[in-house]
């Protein structure tokens, strides 16, 4: 039975920690550069990334020229953040492989992140010449431009997307946060709810809705949306933010501090969560507790909590 067999079968039996032990063991078993490829590509499936980059690193230099190496080793420097790395690694399989949307699309992030956003654009244009009929393109440059505060650019490319490839429901949930923006409300309605009949069961979705019905001010139904989001993912991280700020809406300030310590427990590293937790806290009076949260995203650069710390600290 070879490694790759053997590691199938442990998956399918859910040994996880077995499966890792048998790739460990096929790469410290003098591996060909094509099977250390093999072997990176398993570790980056399993979020190794430190693993993956070193075996990856290995079949590189072992001679290993495929454009599959420096796309995995690419996405490999983009998860660990290192994204000059990526950007160059990327460039190399595009130099071997121009006809791979994927490649692109990949690039653009690396670029984007390494703060190189003209050159995303650049690029995306020259993909969007390339492959002018595929609606991934657009939507990527969509979601640069969204990030770049270019919401009518932002709209107009996801528009392009949903035109071309009208059943892919990410595409109508992007129209629909960009029409959010720009305060087309309706038609932002329409989009989610386009998401919601193509793939019921994205839970992302029915949180952007939420979103809508915060802005027309009806939080009983907003509620309802971000239950909905909830069912469907449990672990949804951006969905207990919004419950929370919904129910504060309501003055449920208990039930929202739940929503916003849950917040924290699933993102410690994310300022969000101690900022509102922190706000909720000063609203019910327990401020010495609110100010020890604040401080704990204040050490994560938030400004938000610096500054309600001021507020804070002022009134006593």
């Amino acid at each position: 039975m070879s490694f790759l067999e053997e590691y199938q079968e442990k998956i399918k039996s859910g040994d996880i920690k077995g499966a890792y032990e048998t790739i460990k063991k096929a790469e410290a078993s003098s591996p060909t550069p094509d099977e250390l490829l093999l072997i990176g590509s398993i570790y980056l499936q399993m979020g190794l990334n430190q693993d993956a980059e070193r075996a990856l690193t290995r079949a590189d230099e072992e001679g290993v020229k495929n454009y599959a190496l420096y796309v995995n080793l690419g996405v490999c420097y983009n998860r660990l953040g290192r994204f000059d790395e990526a950007v160059e690694t990327f460039y190399k399989a595009l130099e071997m492989r121009d006809d791979i949307i994927g490649i692109y699309i990949n690039l653009t992030t690396a670029l984007k992140y390494a703060g190189k956003t003209q050159e995303a654009l650049d690029l995306l244009d020259k993909a969007i010449a390339k492959f002018p009929d595929e609606g991934e393109v657009y939507n990527t440059r969509g979601f640069l431009f969204e990030y770049l505060g270019w919401y009518e650019e932002a709209s107009r490319d996801y528009k392009r997307a949903t035109e071309l490839n009208p059943n892919n429901a990410i595409y109508w949930i992007n129209l629909g946060n960009s029409n959010i923006h720009l305060d087309n409300l309706e038609d932002a309605k329409i989009c989610f709810n386009k998401a919601t009949e193509l793939d019921p069961e994205n839970p992302l979705a029915y949180n952007n809705l939420s979103y809508y019905y915060m802005r027309i001010r009806d939080y009983d139904t907003a509620l309802e949306m971000v239950n909905l989001a909830l069912n469907k993912d449990p672990q949804y991280f951006q969905a207990y933010l919004n419950r929370g700020v919904i129910l504060t809406y309501l003055k449920r300030y208990e039930d929202a501090l739940k929503d916003f310590e849950k917040a924290i427990e699933l993102r410690p590293n994310n300022p969000a969560g101690y900022f509102n937790t922190g706000r909720i806290l000063d609203i019910l009076g327990r401020t010495d507790k609110a100010l020890e949260v604040l401080k704990e995203g204040a050490e994560l650069g938030n400004e938000q909590c610096s500054e309600l710390i001021k507020i804070i600290e002022s009134r006593k």
